[in-house]
């Protein structure tokens, strides 16, 4: 089981009190931290109660992830957009066999800059594409977030039992950093800015990475920033629900959910399918790992985060 972290109503906002506990977590160790005193349990007039599973000092970063450099699959990346293009060159540069493809046809410059890029790495590059795949010369496919789960190559994979890996698995994967991984309906871009912003201050080699943008600060797609971390890098990244559709081994040090409202229903299907998706960010989480989670909110938590 994860170690769960709660907080109360507060005064301070949920992004203040999400990103200074996240902080916490990397600096000292729940259990060392000043707010946390005997019996797991203290409050702090500034954000209220919290619960804390862990019991013994932790360190964060104490264990290292393990980029498989001789990545050796043969890979179909759908999407030639950022995360597509990220993945694909992440991909290549760690010796994987890599062809992606796009429905839309190669007329505009933009798209030929890209395809100009991937192929000088050796990347097969097809656009116009109508969604046949060769089954038999491929290991992985990867689709970008804006492929929905419901693609027909998608299911089609899934019957064949051909793993699907999203932007932020192929990001695991490759990373040596550990991860912090924010997701929510609301905040989250706010909240994965604000941890950046704090653990930069704190002297630690923070990236900002994953599915954000506009923040005013230097962003990465994860694929890229996975590889080429080091191993004393933390990589903070904002996670949608659309990359959580297809996680297998997806597994950061430290994540939180900010909120959970009715959104993306026309991708998910329903209210129901969206927050369960939300909620998968908590799937691999090991009793070394951290879950930061709002008391006040029980639909940002599963029964293993009691």
């Amino acid at each position: 089981m994860s170690r769960s972290f709660y907080s109360g109503t507060g005064t301070r906002s949920e992004a203040a009190f999400l990103g200074e506990s996240i902080q916490e977590a990397t600096h000292s160790g729940f259990a060392r931290a000043p707010f946390l005193r005997e019996n797991r349990v203290a409050r702090n007039e500034d954000y209220g109660y919290f619960y804390t599973y862990a019991t013994a000092a932790h360190h964060f970063g104490d264990e290292h992830y393990k980029r498989d450099l001789a990545m050796s699959q043969r890979f179909l990346v759908i999407g030639l957009a950022r995360a597509g293009t990220a993945m694909a060159i992440a991909l290549a540069k760690s010796g994987a066999r890599v062809h992606v493809v796009d429905q839309k046809a190669a007329d505009q410059l933009s798209m030929l800059k890209e395809m100009d890029k991937l192929e000088a790495l050796g990347i097969e590059v097809s656009t116009s594409w109508t969604g046949e795949v060769d089954w038999e010369s491929i290991d992985v496919i990867a689709p970008s977030p804006g492929v929905p789960l419901r693609h027909p190559t998608l299911r089609e994979a899934r019957a064949r039992g051909v793993p699907i890996w999203s932007e932020i698995e192929v990001g695991y994967r490759l990373s040596i950093a550990p991860i912090i991984a924010i997701t929510g309906t609301n905040g989250k871009t706010t909240v994965t800015a604000l941890t950046y912003c704090i653990l930069r201050d704190c002297g630690k080699e923070a990236v900002l990475c994953g599915n954000i943008a506009g923040s005013g600060y230097p962003e990465l797609p994860i694929t890229t920033a996975a590889q080429q971390s080091t191993s004393d890098q933390i990589l903070v990244a904002e996670v949608s629900s659309y990359q959580l559709e297809f996680i297998h081994t997806f597994r950061p040090q430290i994540c939180a959910i900010t909120n959970i409202t009715s959104d993306h229903v026309e991708r998910h299907g329903s209210a129901e399918e969206y927050r369960e998706i939300k909620r998968r960010i908590f799937e691999n989480l090991s009793a070394d790992d951290f879950a930061i989670v709002n008391s006040q909110k029980p639909e940002t938590r599963t029964p293993d985060i009691l």
